[in-house]
């Protein structure tokens, strides 16, 4: 019964962890009208819009004063310069990989040293002492344990110190290696504490935008709501205060087209200075792919004929490619090479072929006039 009751209790009480806090804060924050990464642009308009009409808000509500309106402007500003998620998450990431990088690097070391130990000590009970006294005895059930590895590392250390001068006799282990091994577990270590740093910066970051998230949309779709109720007899200002309308608006604003890459089939090589053309409203728009055969065509909302062009590859047409607002959507795509001309591939003589035909030619008419 008492442990019922403690599970309640528990179940009453705020989330326990970072990750339970940042799933509640998901369940309750109101649902986005737009993508989060034009949420900050989109408050702007909506507030901008509040600020025309702000006698009309304020005779509804007092709390709609400027103050209060360039307050909420200012949160979505904060907003934008918050972390994305995907950010966050990417530097974790990559210091997860490095970190990965490390570990192997030192227990490749560790290895070694055991090696060395084993060489040094011949005798088997010897060796499990020492390998033991090395914090080597259960080399295998490291894995990517990072506590048991740094605790390891420690270890390791202590003992190449206490031991080196036999571990050095005979030539067993190179002089250079104790130094080495300080030196990768220190960028193990750096990199452990680095990773746990960006991990908990993810937690806390993703918490901390979820949260700007919510508080910014608490108000905002509060402001909408009462903007479509006050002006619900005059359907021209009360579009500015449709949700949709507003997003299609902002959305409309964005980079939008088409990108990718450019490669040769069969080889897979990107393709630089490609021309990437299409037609809008009559007038041909054409980029250039770079060097990484990567091209970016904006273009407004509709649907195109993507052109590709290279010399020397057959030219090749993506037909009906949709583009939306606000949307850069990736079309990569391969060039197939034109056939070789039969022209282009007539073997022709090379020089010393041309001058070898020349002299025996001269050879040949000399020996024809002394015959005569």
């Amino acid at each position: 019964m008492t442990t019922n009751n403690a599970k309640s209790a528990r179940s009453l009480t705020a989330p326990a962890t970072q990750t339970d806090a940042l799933k509640s804060t998901k369940r309750q924050r109101p649902k986005s009208p737009c993508a989060i990464d034009v949420l900050p642009e989109f408050c702007h308009l909506c507030w901008d819009n509040c600020q025309a009409y702000i006698n009309d808000f304020y005779k509804d509500s007092p709390r709609f004063t400027p103050l209060y309106v360039q307050g909420q402007i200012d949160l979505a500003d904060a907003l934008a310069e918050l972390p994305t998620n995907e950010t966050l998450r990417s530097k974790a990431t990559k210091a997860r990989n490095k970190l990965l990088s490390k570990a192997q690097q030192v227990k490749a070391m560790a290895l070694m040293l055991k090696n060395y130990i084993q060489y040094a000590y011949r005798d088997k009970t010897l060796v499990e002492v020492e390998l033991k006294a090395a914090g080597l005895y259960d080399y295998k059930d490291l894995k990517n344990n990072w506590k048991n590895i740094s605790g390891m590392i420690k270890t390791a250390k202590q003992y190449l110190a206490d031991n080196t001068a036999k571990l050095l006799e005979n030539d067993n282990m190179p002089t250079a290696f104790p130094a080495e091994f300080d030196t990768a577990g220190n960028d193990y270590n750096n990199a452990w504490s680095d990773f746990i740093a960006k991990e908990a910066a993810t937690l806390d970051g993703t918490g901390s935008r979820e949260a700007a998230i919510a508080n910014v949309l608490s108000e905002l779709s509060l402001m909408l709501d009462i903007g479509k109720r006050i002006f619900a007899f005059d359907p021209q200002v009360a579009r500015k205060f449709n949700a949709e309308k507003i997003k299609a608006q902002v959305q409309g604003k964005k980079t939008a087209g088409v990108k990718g890459t450019i490669k040769m089939a069969g080889t897979g090589l990107p393709q630089s200075s490609v021309e990437v053309s299409a037609l809008v409203e009559g007038v041909l728009r054409t980029v250039l792919s770079d060097g990484k055969g990567k091209y970016l065509l904006r273009l407004p909302n509709g649907i195109y004929d993507i052109m590709y062009a290279l010399p020397g590859t057959e030219p090749l047409t993506i037909v009906g490619r949709p583009v939306k607002p606000g949307v850069v959507g990736r079309l990569n795509v391969e060039l197939v090479p034109l056939p070789e001309s039969p022209l282009s591939i007539v073997e022709l003589p090379t020089t010393n072929q041309l001058l070898q035909k020349a002299m025996e030619a001269v050879a040949t008419n000399g020996e024809v006039a002394a015959g005569g």
